[in-house]
C-alpha cells in the first residue's frame, strides 16, 4: 500500500552568498554531457529529538551555506554544455507522512520509497519558467517523530560520488550549527572526503 504523503510547504533555497561573476558559468565535461537524463536519488532516515520547525529551519540554513561551495547546483542550464550559476536556487519541500517510519521500512517497496523523494528519478523537475532544477530536497515528517530526507541531484551535473560529498558537507554544516540530531553524517559517507569541493570540469 502506498504511503500517504502530503506536501505542507514548498520554497526555494539559494546560496548564502551571491556567486561571484567570475564563476557565472560552469562548463560540463564530456562525461556529464553523455550521462542518462535522470536524477541521482537518495533517502536518509533519522530519529531526531528536535521539533519539526527547528529541524526544517536548521536544514534550510545549512543547505544555503553548503550551496556556497556547490553553487552550480543552484543554477540552471544555459545550453547543452553549460550551467549558468545564477543562484536561482534549489527546491525544498516539507511533507507530512501519515505513517510511522517503521511502516515505510518494513515494506521498502519502490513506490512507497519514491513518495519520500521530491521527484521520480526519471522525471524532469522544472521551475516556474520551465527550466530544469538541478537539486531538489524533500523533508518528510513521520507520525512517530522520525524524519526522512529525500534528495535528487541531476546526473548531468553530478555523479553518486559528488552527491555523497555534498551530503557530507551539508551534514557537517548542519552539525556545526548545533543541530546534530537533524542531519547526522552517515558512516557510509566516511570515504567521501572531509571537505566540500566545488563541482569542476575535468
Amino acid at each position: 500500500m502506498a504511503l500517504k504523503v502530503e506536501i505542507s510547504r514548498r520554497e526555494t533555497i539559494r546560496p548564502l552568498s551571491p556567486t561571484p561573476a567570475n564563476r557565472r558559468f560552469h562548463n560540463l565535461t564530456i562525461l556529464d554531457q553523455t550521462t542518462p537524463a535522470a536524477y541521482v536519488p537518495v533517502c536518509l532516515f533519522y530519529c531526531p529529538s528536535d521539533e519539526n520547525t527547528v529541524i526544517a529551519d536548521a536544514l534550510k540554513a545549512s543547505l544555503s551555506q553548503t550551496l556556497d561551495a556547490y553553487y552550480p547546483l543552484a543554477g540552471r542550464y544555459k545550453d547543452a554544455v553549460t550551467v549558468e550559476c545564477n543562484d536561482e536556487g534549489v527546491d525544498f519541500v516539507e511533507a507530512d507522512v501519515a505513517a510511522d517510519m517503521s511502516d515505510a521500512l518494513q515494506e521498502p517497496e519502490e513506490d512507497r520509497l519514491l513518495a519520500l523523494l521530491p521527484c521520480r528519478p526519471r522525471e524532469r523537475r522544472v521551475d516556474a519558467e520551465g527550466r530544469l532544477i538541478l537539486l531538489a530536497v524533500q523533508l518528510n515528517f513521520f507520525g512517530c517523530g522520525s524524519v526522512a530526507v529525500g534528495v535528487c541531484m541531476w546526473h548531468g551535473v553530478a555523479d553518486a560520488c559528488t552527491l555523497a560529498c555534498f551530503l557530507r558537507a551539508w551534514a557537517m554544516s548542519n552539525n556545526s550549527r548545533g543541530c546534530s540530531s537533524c542531519l547526522g553524517c552517515p558512516s557510509l559517507l566516511d570515504a567521501a572526503g572531509s571537505a566540500a569541493q566545488p563541482l569542476t570540469t575535468g
